[in-house]
């Protein structure tokens, strides 16, 4: 169900929810700043007001809310087209993390948390997934973390019509009440030169996640994310 242009649900609600998915397509320039706030790389690479244009804002989440024992299972979806027509200079396609929050992380034997995304839509189609589990969870703040992925030229990207199709998938698997993961999104056009070398090095994908350590564990607490209040719910 989607509610255009209705007021992002106060923080308190999103909290508690099993799943969410919001997102605003082609967000005005000011409202992509105001959601990168405290994101200086993400800033950096996107270069809003410059050389990029942000085309989407989204905030995905998952939290497992069960009061019974065993395996349970929750996904946030996103599945939109967006037209990119009014971008006069097409350059890479990225995608930037923003402000991850994480529920309880002490993951055990089956529990998982996969991101991954689908991009289609022209000559190219994209797509990878991230994957954490008891043995890397304690990485997944460092992993998404104010991080961009330099997804492709955005040309080979959309179909004749310049329309772009995303796709992103949250999924939790959990046996632990409090588990959970919310997260901001920001898509966008921007320069691949904007992309600093070590997140080149991170874009090998979920092969790579396990080697992300931490030298001590995060407390991590469910914040609101800093996004802009007219979104549409999905």
């Amino acid at each position: 169900m989607a509610a255009i242009g209705q007021p992002l649900p106060p923080a308190v609600s999103r909290s508690v929810e099993a799943t969410t998915a919001y997102a605003m397509a082609l967000p005005q320039v000011a409202d992509a700043q105001a959601a990168l706030e405290g994101q200086p790389q993400i800033r950096q690479n996107f270069d809003l007001g410059g050389s990029g244009t942000a085309l989407l804002l989204a905030d995905m989440g998952v939290l497992n809310t069960a009061t019974t024992s065993g395996l349970h299972n929750y996904q946030s979806l996103l599945n939109l087209s967006i037209n990119t027509a009014s971008i006069a200079n097409p350059q890479e396609l990225l995608i930037g993390f923003l402000n991850p929050v994480f529920g309880n992380d002490n993951f055990l034997a089956g529990d998982s948390l996969t991101f991954s995304y689908s991009i289609s839509g022209g000559a190219s189609n994209v797509s990878n997934s991230f994957t954490f589990d008891s043995s890397n969870i304690s990485s997944g703040y460092d992993f998404f973390n104010d991080k961009t992925l330099d997804i492709g030229s955005l040309a080979s990207l959309v179909d004749s019509n310049h329309t772009l199709n995303l796709a992103f998938n949250l999924e939790l698997q959990s046996q632990i009440a409090g588990a959970g993961l919310n997260l901001g999104l920001i898509v966008g056009n921007g320069s691949v030169s904007a992309v600093p070398l070590p997140a080149s090095i991170w874009l090998l994908g979920s092969a790579l996640a396990g080697i992300f350590s931490l030298n001590r564990r995060k407390n991590f607490r469910r914040l609101p994310i800093n996004l802009p209040k007219a979104f549409a719910k999905i």
